[in-house]
């Protein structure tokens, strides 16, 4: 079965990746963005509204998804970006490149972000985020003996790849890349259940957070942010 055949029908809906779009460096304004697995196309929605005027294309390799980003994107494509990008997009390029959980389902993502890197304006930058498969949830599954793939998710049964906070540099090769480290960031949070929604426990949840994020990113992370630069 070919990658393709796996998602064709398949649309990731959400209400866009807001732990990434809040990252992005609020010094650059993007005039054209590639947002790679696009999905229902609410990232782009976000960002349209962020930069006005910006132009936002997609890749998918979902036919469901591109009709349901017809409204949003200025082009979408339905490719397999491990493919290379050059048949469609010729010699355009970018201001930013868009990886919201897309690296996961690579057979090769350290390739994958070199080859992208071409298709970047100087200065350009490729945001990404992948799962972090030891968040702490996920370690007590492991730990009762569960590994169970599922349709979304960490254990989404389409992931090839398995990513921590840790193992990312290694795994993507990063230090080898022609891209430069920016950001790298867990979006820690600290378990406080019912507590979390209580107004008034909001400096409390702050702090907590923040300790989180400090020392216990690979713990408490549910999604890997990073930011590079061309």
């Amino acid at each position: 079965m070919s990658a393709s055949s796996l998602y064709e029908n398949k649309i990731y809906s959400n209400a866009g990746n807001h732990f990434l779009l809040e990252n992005i460096p609020r010094e650059i304004h993007p005039l054209k963005i590639l947002d790679i697995g696009c999905g229902n196309g609410a990232n782009a929605r976000v960002l349209k509204i962020r930069y006005p005027g910006v132009i936002i294309d997609g890749i998918t390799l979902s036919l469901a998804e591109k009709k349901a980003c017809e409204d949003t994107l200025n082009t979408c494509w339905v490719h397999n970006i491990e493919d290379g990008l050059s048949s469609i997009i010729g010699s355009g390029r970018y201001d930013m490149i868009l990886l919201s959980h897309v690296l996961e389902h690579l057979k090769a993502p350290s390739e994958t972000l070199r080859h992208l890197s071409d298709f970047l304006i100087p200065g350009g930058l490729i945001v990404l985020a992948v799962p972090n498969i030891l968040y702490w949830p996920q370690r007590i599954n492991f730990l009762l003996g569960n590994f169970t793939y599922t349709e979304t998710g960490l254990m989404d049964k389409t992931h090839l790849r398995f990513f921590t906070y840790r193992n990312i540099d290694e795994v993507l090769a990063l230090n080898n890349l022609p891209l430069k480290k920016k950001i790298k960031l867990g979006d820690a949070k600290f378990p406080m259940w019912r507590l979390r929604a209580l107004p008034f426990f909001a400096p409390v949840r702050n702090a907590l957070d923040h300790f989180a994020q400090l020392w216990f990113p690979n713990l408490m992370s549910w999604q890997i942010l990073v930011v590079l630069e061309k």
